[in-house]
Parts: C-alpha cells; structure tokens; sequence
C-alpha cells in the first residue's frame, strides 16, 4: 500500500508511521468520520503463511476487549483479498525506544512511572487472557504523563485453545526483551511480560537492553543462561529498590516472578515513595 491509496473504501493513507510486529503502520484519514487515525496494513501477497491473516485478526479481538487508558484503542478491522487492516487511534508523542536513543538513561522516576503504567495494562490484559508476547520499547508510546502499550499483533489468548497458532517451535518476541522460556520455544504466559518489562526497566534506566549481543541466537542465548541483570551495576546511583525489583521481575524461573498486579503496585509504591523498598508489596522470599 502506498500514501495516498484508500483502504476499506474508508481511510486514505496520508503518511507512513513505522513498521510493528506484523505490518506497516500508517496515518490515515477516516473520510467518513473526518478523523486522523492510524491503520495497520498487513500484506497477504507477501506470504504464503495462511497464519498471517488469523494472527492479525487476533490482534483485533484482543487488543479490541481491553478498556484501559494505557491501551490503543481499535476502532475498525477489515480485510480484502490483498491485504487486512486495522484501524486504531493515532497516538501522539514518541515510542520509549525513540527516548532512549535520544536521551540515552532515563531518569528513576520517569523510567518507574512509564513502567507503572505499562503494568497496570498488563494487568488488565492478563486479566481476560491475553500475553502480549512482545514488550519492548518500541512498543511502548509517551506523550507527557500519558503512556500506551501497542502492537498486539502476536498477542496470544491463552483461554482460546483455538488462538494457539503458532508452532511449539516457532519462537516470537524480540530477542532484547524475550523471556528464557520465549527463547527456549516455550509457550509465553502472563510472567514472560513480567520477565520483557523489567528488560524495558533496565534499558530505560541505562540506556543500554539487559544483553547486548551481535545477533538474534546470541541474545537469546545470553537470556537462558546469564543471570538477571542489576540495573545498579551499570548506574550505582538506582535505588536498591528498583534494583531488587528489577531482578525479581528477570527471575529465570517463571514461576519465581512477581505478577503483574504486583510489579504494579510496587511501582506505584516507588512513584510514591522513591528509593524506598515496597516488602510489603513484595515479601521477601
């Protein structure tokens, strides 16, 4: 699709966005509602995969159940014989990755205050079974106060047998922020976003993903067998308590990690109070 074309007979492409997990993203004009939104257009030419269309789809219905002030919201999908398409709000400010590139470290406070927002739609995901697979952030938009997780597009629903499309082999995610388990081919539950938000914390708050490495296998690999890293290590001024948190969130147990409704009510204990440890939010086991 090409700036100008006009997509469901409805939203005319007026400037290319980026590209998410499974397609390009556009801004658009809805002509029938005069609004600026932004359309994602998946490619069914490009692929023989028969997947591609029902994971789009998916991203529709998942992203489409959730009612959170930090998730996009999806006003329309559709699809022809060339290409699907969704349809969602268009979000000011920046992607998160866009921040650290241009500010490198941010600072505590700010880096805890996105990562409490981003918990709190993970809880609401989790909530009616959706892992969103691929916490990174490039995924993550800040507009002042205001932060949006994105991309739903290899969400998985967990309560839907059906909705589990994707090989046991077939390993999606990010390498920077992929869980051990996600790494290893394993199936991704609720404690994989747990695992990929605390990767989002220790590139926030030193510029720098949890394992750098020269490719895709390498990182993934330094994911299985190195341990968690702590956030002091690279910037000893961190508080020890985000440090604390940060590695129980990188637990290489799954099992090990707090869950999200306790990543977030420690974060917000560290908005609240920064420096200060939350023990009674996460006991210390």
């Amino acid at each position: 699709m090409r700036v100008g074309e006009l997509v469901g007979g409805r939203y005319r492409l007026t400037a290319p966005l980026g590209r998410g997990a499974m397609g390009q993203v556009f801004r658009a004009t809805d002509e029938r509602l005069r609004r600026e939104v932004a359309v994602k257009i998946v490619d069914l030419t490009a692929t023989t995969d028969a997947s591609v269309a029902q994971r789009f789809h998916r991203e529709a219905v998942a992203t489409a159940q959730l009612n959170h002030p930090s998730i996009v919201t999806i006003f329309d999908t559709g699809s022809d014989e060339r290409v699907a398409w969704l349809v969602m709000e268009l979000l000011p400010g920046r992607a998160v990755s866009d921040v650290i590139r241009d500010e490198g470290g941010l600072s505590e406070a700010r880096s805890v205050a996105i990562a409490q927002k981003v918990a709190e739609a993970l809880v609401a995901t989790h909530a009616i079974g959706v892992v969103h697979r691929d916490i990174k952030p490039a995924n993550i938009m800040v507009a002042g106060d205001d932060v949006n997780l994105l991309d739903f597009g290899i969400a998985q629903v967990t309560l839907d047998a059906e909705a589990h499309l994707t090989a046991p082999a077939t390993t999606l995610g990010t390498a920077a922020y992929m869980s051990p388990e996600q790494a290893q081919g394993r199936q991704a539950t609720p404690a994989s976003d747990v695992y990929a938000l605390g990767g989002v914390l220790v590139a926030m708050t030193t510029g720098q993903p949890p394992y750098p490495g020269d490719n895709a296998f390498q990182i993934a690999g330094r994911h299985i067998t190195e341990p968690p890293v702590s956030v002091r290590s690279r910037r000893p001024q961190l508080s020890a308590a985000l440090d604390d948190l940060v590695l129980r969130m990188m637990a290489k147990d799954a099992a090990a990690r707090p869950s999200a409704a306790l990543v977030a009510q420690a974060l917000t204990h560290l908005v609240c109070n920064p420096g200060t440890a939350a023990t009674t939010v996460l006991p210390l086991v």
